[in-house]
């Protein structure tokens, strides 16, 4: 269960009209919130923020009463804890404060400052503050989605913590001081009478497609696929809006994907996706994604290539309407990825790696996407070709700072300049050292072969796969060792 499924239960809960989002950023989960009314705050201006402010500034001059109100801004405690004081003054009576990030599963995933990765920041903490202050405050965390801290207005004893707020405490206390309860716990608790008055909604006015989709929504939620999948149905054959039949068919073939079963229902589902509304992108992907998976028994990989190219030269990628829900479709990218897949199980190898190239240099991909991109461009021995060289001479003029040397420099192998970053900052030094943890391949991508073969660098290069250090040997002066990093002595290492 998401964060964009808890608020849109909790607005269905309070019949919310008017919804608070402090921190839009990409605007995923602000554009699938369905309310009457919706503010979102966010200070970035190329976020799809409804105002582009800091929140304490927000706060600062806003008069308005909020039903639902989600904070997800800077993830800082002191920031945090400061968002939800501030929520709580213009919070309805009978509203909700739904908090992301209230779970962090890692140490490093809650340090501040934030340094790269994966990141939640010290939330966690303002929460547990929350808890130790009121008594007039009911908190609790759902523990999905990284954490979604709930906060109404009810009696209740406040937290007693004898203890510092480190994270080494937090693992030892984390379900007594978060409140931490499962999914089927917050189900249970906050979606009862939803569900009472959603089956009340439908006995009074059975043909209407928004309980029916209302309902649909629910049984998915709480894993009932069989339940879901007769609503999603019967939503579709009764709404006149073709976005939302679309988008009911999309997610009915995807609960008989979650049982296994009827394959070529799903393929007629998606089918009929297709037919309604032929410019969208999302049910090509899935049905290339379903011809994939039966590619070992029935030999589908050309079914599947064709819908992945007839979806990514047909489709329209911007500015569509979005769905409503959450599906599996990332981006024009995804489908992509699928073209680039299959057609070189077709035997259309060349256009493989253009795509793949494509991908990698032109797209923002997520990160299990980019390492299969990496992956099947290293596979294609891509990294001779040209194309994803990200230096060459003719750029000369566009680098600002000069190093001696540069002007011998034909081309260079790291994928962000890596390379180039050292010789700037050593003024092209020659003759250097350099231990390299992860070699990868030599040269597509190295940030030590440039060093090396340019600027006669010495040094050693380590990696865990075979092939990586069978090639360095073959192919580069320098040696590659086959060995894990993180078991090495590296005072005795360095001294050998």
């Amino acid at each position: 269960m998401k964060r964009t499924d808890i608020i849109n239960l909790l607005i269905n809960k309070v019949t919310a009209k008017n919804y608070l989002e402090i921190g839009v950023s990409d605007g995923k989960n602000f554009a699938d919130v369905i309310c009457e009314n919706k503010t979102g705050v966010d200070p970035e201006y190329n976020t799809p923020a409804t105002i582009h402010k800091t929140s304490d500034d927000f706060f600062k001059d806003n008069t308005d009463k909020f039903d639902i109100i989600f904070v997800d801004g800077l993830h800082h405690a002191e920031q945090v804890y400061r968002d939800i004081k501030n929520s709580l003054k213009v919070l309805n009576k009978n509203g909700y404060i739904v908090c992301h990030d209230m779970n962090p599963m890692k140490e490093e995933h809650q340090t501040i400052p934030y340094v790269g990765g994966h990141w939640n920041g010290d939330c966690w903490k303002a929460l547990v503050q929350l808890r130790q202050e009121h008594d007039d405050l009911e908190i609790l965390t759902i523990d999905t989605d990284q954490g979604c801290g709930i906060i109404s207005f009810s009696n209740t004893k406040p937290l007693i913590v004898k203890e510092e707020l480190t994270y080494e405490n937090l693992t030892k206390n984390r379900k007594d001081w978060l409140n931490l309860i499962s999914v089927n716990k917050f189900l249970d608790i906050f979606s009862e009478k939803d569900l009472r008055s959603l089956l009340l909604e439908y006995v009074n006015n059975p043909n209407d497609p928004e309980t029916n989709f209302s309902l649909a929504l629910y049984y998915d939620a709480i894993g009932q696929t069989a339940s879901a999948l007769s609503y999603y149905l019967r939503t579709a054959e009764r709404t006149d809006d073709d976005i939302l039949k679309y988008e009911c068919l999309i997610k009915g073939s995807m609960c008989f994907n979650k049982q296994g079963t009827r394959k070529f229902t799903v393929k007629g589902m998606l089918q009929h996706a297709i037919a309604i509304l032929p410019k969208r992108p999302e049910a090509y992907y899935m049905m290339s994604v379903h011809y994939e998976k039966q590619e070992k028994d029935d030999g589908k990989w050309f079914d599947s290539y064709l819908m992945a190219s007839i979806g990514s030269e047909v489709s329209e990628f911007d500015d569509i309407r979005p769905l409503r829900t959450e599906i599996d479709y990332k981006g024009k990218y995804q489908l992509l990825y699928q073209k680039a897949t299959t057609s070189w199980w077709c035997g259309l190898c060349e256009e493989s790696k253009k795509i793949f190239l494509d991908l990698h240099n032109n797209y923002e991909l997520d990160s299990v996407t980019s390492e299969a991109v990496f992956d099947n461009l290293s596979k294609m021995k891509a990294f001779y070709t040209e194309e994803i060289i990200a230096y060459d001479k003719s750029k000369i003029d566009g680098l600002k700072v000069k190093f001696d040397g540069l002007e011998t420099i034909e081309r260079n192998y790291s994928e962000a300049y890596q390379d180039m970053f050292v010789l700037t900052m050593l003024n092209g030094k020659r003759e250097g050292t350099y231990l390299e943890i992860g070699a990868g391949n030599t040269f597509y991508g190295n940030n030590t072969a440039l060093l090396e073969q340019q600027f006669d660098w010495t040094g050693i290069s380590l990696d865990v796969v075979p092939e990586f250090v069978e090639a360095f040997g073959k192919e580069r002066k320098n040696q590659c060792i086959l060995r894990d990093a993180t078991s090495i002595d590296y005072d005795k290492f360095l001294t050998d």
